[in-house]
């Protein structure tokens, strides 16, 4: 995502590539872009008139041959380059046609979470790479209790949090209630949010209207549901 120089933020998508073992793929900026040689997450400007879908479906037509056949909402970012101001919208893209093809002169990398073996990364694109250690289904204890790999974690109500702050676990998640807190958990350094689906989505929805500040796990719903409604996956109640 980029921005003119007049000031104005530019709207850009990104989209991660997911394939059957859980790898993403990332791309090389080509020579002559800025940042070249940096690598990130395929993508680019949202045209005038486009849906944020259309534009990642022409994006990756138009830089590597790919034809998307299903992705869902995941990230937003707002991130200010010396040179521009992008606000990017992540998918993750779970379906398409067509084998990637350095259209545009810049080279593909499948990578697996916590095993990068390219740099660097674009500035804006790096904090998106730790969203992608977390699971589709993430089982938690009565008692707020998770893990993720074998590091600890933590998930508390975001109201007792801004007393407290951030818990010092290595990962740790806020109950979110409104966009608001969303955003405040976002600003506190959560790693995720936790969001109610159990009384349908209303409620969910009203949580991420103003988009996704960190990755948002749906309570009380399927998973093929809550992809698409924009979570990053779905809260398994444990004992």
């Amino acid at each position: 995502m980029m921005t003119d120089n007049t000031g104005k933020t530019i709207a850009v998508v990104a989209g991660a590539l997911i394939d059957a073992d859980g790898r993403y793929m990332l791309g090389s900026r080509p020579a002559g872009k800025p940042y070249a040689g940096y690598w990130e997450f395929p993508g680019g400007k949202v045209e005038a008139g486009e849906t944020l879908f259309a534009a990642l479906a022409r994006e990756f037509d138009e830089e590597m041959g790919v034809r998307v056949q299903h992705a869902t909402p995941w990230l937003t970012r707002v991130h200010h380059y010396e040179h521009a101001s992008v606000h990017l919208t992540f998918f993750r893209v779970w379906s398409w046609a067509g084998t990637p093809q350095p259209h545009e002169g810049q080279a593909f990398a499948w990578q697996k979470p916590g095993e990068e073996s390219v740099a660097p990364m674009l500035p804006a694109n790096g904090p998106i790479l730790r969203a992608l250690h977390l699971p589709l289904s993430l089982r938690v204890a009565a008692d707020g209790r998770f893990a993720v790999g074998e590091e600890a974690g933590a998930l508390v109500d975001l109201a007792g949090a801004q007393r407290a702050g951030r818990p010092p676990t290595p990962w740790a998640g806020a109950r979110v209630r409104s966009a608001a807190e969303l955003a405040e958990a976002a600003r506190l350094g959560f790693d995720f949010a936790l969001a109610d689906a159990v009384a349908g989505w209303d409620a969910f929805d009203r949580v991420v209207s103003a988009g996704w500040p960190l990755p948002v796990f749906a309570a009380g719903a399927t998973l093929s549901a809550a992809l698409e409604h924009g979570a990053h996956g779905v809260l398994e109640a444990g004992a």
